[in-house]
């Protein structure tokens, strides 16, 4: 079976989320949403912020300065493709 981890040792995986400090969840769905966060949280030990409505991902990200965003694809009223367009757009 193909390894399903992406870092090739412990120390590599623990310099990369030693790295990231904050995580911003756009996800419609709030049970999925806190999944993830939990998740996220647990893993790496950082910020996690979720919102449930993708249009305001953009504008959480401008104003978290996240060093991860998970987008759900597709999403109510803007797909994830489009939040991530406006998110490389942005002053970040």
């Amino acid at each position: 079976p193909a390894d399903q981890s992406v870092f090739t040792d412990s120390k590599t995986q623990n310099q990369v989320a030693s790295r990231i400090e904050r995580v911003l969840i756009a996800d419609p769905n709030p049970l999925s949403a806190r999944m993830l966060n939990e998740l996220v949280r647990g893993a790496l030990g950082c910020e996690v912020y979720t919102v449930t409505d993708a249009a305001k991902a953009a504008a959480a990200a401008r104003a978290l300065d996240p060093h991860l965003i998970f987008v759900e694809h597709p999403s109510a009223g803007l797909d994830g493709y489009a939040v991530a367009r406006q998110i490389r757009r942005s002053d970040l």
